[in-house]
C-alpha cells in the first residue's frame, strides 16, 4: 500500500495535478512621506520580504497571488501614527508599485 501511495504521488507531481502554484510579482513601495510605512495589505496577496520602510525611502518586495491572479481589490498602507493610505483596484502584473506622498 505504501509503494502504491508513493507511485500515485509521483504520478500526480509529473502530471501537474494539484493546487495551482502561486504567481509572484515584484512590488516597489515608494514612501515619500515624513512617516514610516509599518504595514501593507493586499487582499488575496501574500506579502513576502516586507519590512518597515523609513520616511523618504523605497522597498521592493514580493507579492504572491493564487492561481496567477493579478488584480487586487485594494492596496492598504499603514503609516506610523496609525494613518492609512488606501489605493483602489490595482493590477499587480502590469504595475511596478505604489508611491505615497507627503502627509
Amino acid at each position: 500500500m505504501r509503494i502504491t501511495a508513493l507511485i500515485t504521488l509521483a504520478a500526480i507531481a509529473c502530471l501537474g495535478v494539484g493546487p495551482a502554484a502561486a504567481a509572484s510579482y515584484k512590488f516597489t513601495l515608494h514612501n515619500l512621506t515624513n512617516k514610516d510605512v509599518t504595514k501593507i495589505s493586499i487582499p488575496k496577496g501574500k506579502i513576502v520580504g516586507f519590512k518597515r520602510i523609513p520616511a523618504s525611502s523605497s522597498l521592493t518586495f514580493t507579492v504572491e497571488f493564487p492561481d496567477g491572479e493579478c488584480w487586487a481589490s485594494r492596496v492598504r498602507i499603514k503609516l506610523s501614527g496609525g494613518e492609512t493610505s488606501d489605493h483602489g483596484r490595482y493590477n499587480v502584473c502590469s504595475n511596478e508599485g505604489v508611491t505615497i506622498y507627503g502627509r
